[in-house]
Formats: C-alpha cells, sequence, structure tokens
C-alpha cells in the first residue's frame, strides 16, 4: 500500500513553532494531490477578520474587492497593518479604502452642469422681456458674459460620507436678433468654464471637477408665447486626492483623468402682463451625460483604478419668473421653481485595487435629489441706453444636496 506523506508550507512570519499557531494574517488550506496532503499557509481573508462587524454598503465592496483580488492570487502583505487592526477599526479603514470621492466628484460635475444651462437661459430671457418692452433694443448685435461664485453640500446617508463643494466659473457669449412688435428671434454662440472644488472631510479625501467647453442657443417669442434651445459640449478634467491615515499604515493616493460632458436643453413660457410688471410661468428640460475615462492613481499600496464611466441624467423643471421695473434704470427679478431630477442619481463609481484590476467593486457617492426647489433673484441697472450690469443670488434647495450661487452678469448692445 502506498504511502501518504505530508508537507507543510507556509510563508516567512507565519508564526510555525511545535503546534500551529495560525495569525490572523493567514489562513491554514489543505492540498490534496494523488500522493500528498499538503498543509498550505495563504492569506487571510477580510471576510474571515471582518466576521458579522456590521458595514455599510460602501464598505462591504471593498472588503470583497481586496477579497477577490487576494483569491486571485493577489499577495496583500503591503495592506497587513490593515489586517491586524481592531474588528471596530475595519470600518473606517475600509472608507478610507474605498475611493468614494470618485463618485461623489461625479455627482458634483453632473450638478454643476445646472449653471451653464441657467445662464443661457437667463440670457434669452432678458433679451425677450426686452423685445417685448422696446423692440428696437432687442434687436442687432449684442455680447454678454456671467461670473459666478457659489457653495454647497451634500448630507451623508449612513453609506456616502457628506461633503462640501466650492465653486466657480464663468460663461459668455455673442449673439445677434432682431425684434417688432409681433415677436422677435435671436441667436448666439457661448463659451464656459467652470471648477468644482470637493472636499470629503470624513474619507480624507477632495477633489478637483473643472470643464471648460462651448455650445450654441436660439430663442424666438410671437405674442406672449416664447420657446428657447440650446446645447453644449465640454472636456472635463478631474483629479483627486485621497489622505489614508490608520495605525501602522498611512499613505496618499492622486487620480487624475478626462472626460467629456454634453447637454441640451429646452423652455417654453408665456408672458402674463406687461411694461412695469411681468409674470412668465415657464417649463424647461434637460438631457445630457458624464463621462470620465479610466484612471490608475499614483501612490502606495492601497492606489486604485478606476474603470471608464458614464452617466446619463435628465432634469423637468417649472415655475414662474417675475420682474418689476423699479424707476426709470433699475428692474428687480426672480423665479420660484421645482425641479425633478431623472437618469442615473446615484452616482457610482468601479474600482479595484490598482494591483488587481480585475477584481472591481461599485462604490456610491452621495445621491442627487430626486426633487429640489430652485430660487432666484437679481437687480438688473442700465447704465447707460446700451449697457446693462445685473446682480443676484441663486439657489438650489434638496433633501440631500444644497447649492448657494452669487452672479454677475453684463450685457453690452451694438
Amino acid at each position: 500500500m502506498g504511502q501518504i506523506s505530508t508537507k507543510t508550507h507556509h510563508p516567512p512570519g507565519s508564526n510555525l513553532n511545535g503546534n500551529l499557531q495560525f495569525g490572523i494574517l493567514y489562513r491554514p488550506e489543505l492540498v490534496y494531490t494523488g500522493t500528498q496532503v499538503r498543509l498550505r499557509m495563504a492569506a487571510n481573508l477580510m471576510g474571515n477578520i471582518a466576521g458579522n462587524t456590521a458595514l455599510t454598503a460602501n464598505q462591504r465592496a471593498v472588503l470583497g474587492g481586496v477579497d477577490a483580488a487576494v483569491t486571485a492570487g493577489y499577495n496583500p502583505q503591503p495592506l497587513f497593518a490593515i489586517y491586524s487592526l481592531p474588528t471596530a477599526q475595519l470600518a473606517n479603514a475600509f472608507d478610507q479604502l474605498s475611493g468614494e470621492v470618485y463618485a461623489t466628484a461625479a455627482g458634483v460635475g453632473i450638478e454643476q452642469e445646472r449653471m451653464v444651462r441657467e445662464a443661457v437661459l437667463g440670457r434669452l430671457g432678458s433679451t425677450a422681456m426686452a423685445a417685448r418692452n422696446a423692440p428696437d433694443t432687442a434687436t442687432g448685435l449684442g455680447a454678454w458674459g456671467q461670473l459666478f461664485g457659489g457653495w454647497g453640500d451634500g448630507e451623508g446617508n449612513g453609506n456616502a460620507a457628506a461633503f462640501d463643494a466650492d465653486r466657480m466659473g464663468f460663461v459668455t457669449g455673442l449673439d445677434y436678433g432682431r425684434a417688432n412688435e409681433s415677436g422677435s428671434w435671436r441667436a448666439g454662440v457661448f463659451g464656459m468654464r467652470i471648477q468644482s472644488d470637493v472636499t470629503i472631510a470624513a474619507r480624507g479625501s477632495a477633489a478637483e471637477v473643472m470643464q471648460s467647453g462651448g455650445g450654441a442657443y436660439a430663442a424666438f417669442t410671437t405674442g406672449r408665447f416664447g420657446a428657447a434651445l440650446g446645447g453644449y459640449l465640454a472636456e472635463t478634467d478631474l483629479r483627486a486626492f485621497r489622505d489614508i491615515g490608520l495605525p501602522g499604515f498611512a499613505e496618499s493616493n492622486v487620480g487624475v483623468t478626462e472626460g467629456k460632458a454634453r447637454q441640451a436643453f429646452a423652455e417654453v413660457s408665456y408672458t402674463i402682463g406687461s411694461g412695469q410688471a411681468e409674470l412668465r410661468p415657464f417649463v424647461s428640460g434637460s438631457v445630457g451625460s458624464f463621462r470620465l475615462d479610466g484612471l490608475t492613481e499614483r501612490g502606495g499600496a492601497a492606489a486604485l483604478a478606476m474603470a471608464r464611466q458614464r452617466y446619463d441624467t435628465a432634469t423637468l423643471t417649472g415655475g414662474v419668473d417675475g420682474a418689476v421695473q423699479v424707476g426709470k434704470n433699475l428692474r428687480l427679478g426672480g423665479t420660484l421653481a421645482a425641479r425633478h431630477q431623472l437618469g442615473d442619481r446615484d452616482p457610482l463609481a468601479s474600482l479595484a485595487l490598482a494591483v488587481a484590476p480585475q477584481q472591481a467593486f461599485a462604490v456610491e457617492g452621495v445621491q442627487l435629489d430626486k426633487w429640489a426647489l430652485a430660487a432666484r433673484l437679481d437687480a438688473t441697472l442700465e447704465l447707460e441706453e446700451n449697457l446693462a450690469i445685473s446682480l443676484g443670488y441663486a439657489g438650489l434647495l434638496g433633501e440631500t444636496r444644497t447649492d448657494h450661487s452669487a452672479r454677475a452678469t453684463v450685457q453690452v448692445r451694438f
């Protein structure tokens, strides 16, 4: 009868002395061959260490991604300091490893497209109002520019962490139109640049989302009815920074990628009143996409790879604009509206350890609100017959996200 021999294979540091003492970093595996039974000390799985520890969806996704990499052959020795953490600290460790900033930054990038849409529709609304009240002033070539700066935040939901965002940018355009007593039309082109700085303090992460591009727009009015449409294409640049600070493990990782954004929008309206005071009920809609190319972070053992991402979104907004003439040169205006967000409201990022890019896991960012209240207040001063300047505030208030901005707009007629 043949003999079956046994062999033990273990990596350095596995602490096998006399009785087998399996440290938390390793798990024993029996490997059977035709003539042997081999005891192999394999790297442990995070799932075995975490056990029944309560974890969020993002934390569980990271755990699964690391374990999938280990099962596929990745040696997690560079992460052993994390393996050795007390169970109570694992949830925080998984959060810091998650790369959640990429999902949340994508949501901020989607949201900042609203600034372009509102600037263009605001320009067309002001020229349509001028055409109804004084057709001669709405005929010919015009130029305009809007500079804005804003701040906002998003609340955590027990899975994704809260964030703060600061934003600044501009939109500038050149257009031509004609107007008479029965109606008007105007068409033009514009350029834009926006940057949002995102901070997720609870994750030690930050990101910069920048978009620059251009588009075109057109509008017409007939009687009290008006319609406008526009669209643009933009290049996107994303830089993300993740600082991981855990007992025995600290490193910084940086991810850089590019992408593209596109948006088309339209609005229909009906004006009530004229001259000193006007109300303008309106409905507007938009469709767009926000894309990011894949990236591989530069940094340490916890560097991540992100797959190419695409988010398709749409909005439907209904509300009322109002304007009141105060004296000869000052006009006060405002908007109150409700916005409904459609499409990819839950930004996801498909990530993996950079050393095991095939073992991907999905991480969620802060959700875009399904419903939000949009508001605007501004004052427009006619400095000269062909020059006007506006100063105002705009805000978007939702259950999860809030956004506020100050705006300055200059309009010139030639």
